[in-house]
């Protein structure tokens, strides 16, 4: 490639500009242009710049070919976009309309947790309430249980003390037949 470089001539036949390794391009019929220069022109015409010789394509046949297919290639993905955009729309609002019924319920439960906290609190008072008459109650329970003891050892006191005085009556210095027929008769 070295020796058909240094054969060429190394000046674009079009801007007469010198021509290097970089930037070359060589044509079918042996034309040597720079990259610029050939470009520009096989954008218009599809022949070469100076012998006029016929590539073949047209390069405007083919360009429009080529947009063609990427006008299709856009359409389809226009139609695939579109389609994934429905599909999203739907489920969006099939999301949508999930995420309200949830917020309902959400809504719902939130009052029968705040009216269930009412009664729980109605019930926790209520039980207080009786706790405290119930500790009213045993106190005074407690106190009449307290009298009741005390009423006992000093009826028991009474009961000894009556008790050791017929004892005495009866075990006293009088003989035992005197206070056995005085009791009887």
């Amino acid at each position: 490639m070295n020796e058909d470089f240094n054969t060429i001539n190394r000046e674009c036949s079009v801007c007469f500009e010198d021509i290097n390794i970089n930037n070359i391009v060589t044509t079918d019929c042996n034309h040597t242009f720079c990259n610029t220069c050939f470009f520009k022109w096989i954008r218009v015409n599809s022949n070469c710049p100076t012998c006029r010789k016929d590539f073949g394509i047209s390069q405007k046949d083919n360009n429009i070919e080529e947009q063609r297919r990427i006008l299709n290639d856009l359409y389809s993905r226009q139609r695939q976009i579109t389609e994934f955009i429905r599909r999203g729309v739907v489920l969006y609002d099939k999301k949508e309309s999930q995420i309200k019924l949830l917020e309902e319920k959400k809504r719902i439960l939130q009052q029968t947790i705040h009216i269930q906290n009412i009664k729980i609190e109605e019930m926790n008072n209520e039980w207080i309430k009786k706790r405290r008459s119930i500790e009213v109650e045993q106190r005074m329970l407690e106190m009449d249980t307290e009298a009741l003891r005390s009423s006992l050892t000093e009826e028991k006191k009474r009961v000894r003390k009556n008790y050791k005085k017929e004892w005495s009556i009866l075990h006293s210095k009088h003989p035992l037949w005197k206070s056995f027929i005085n009791n009887q008769y």
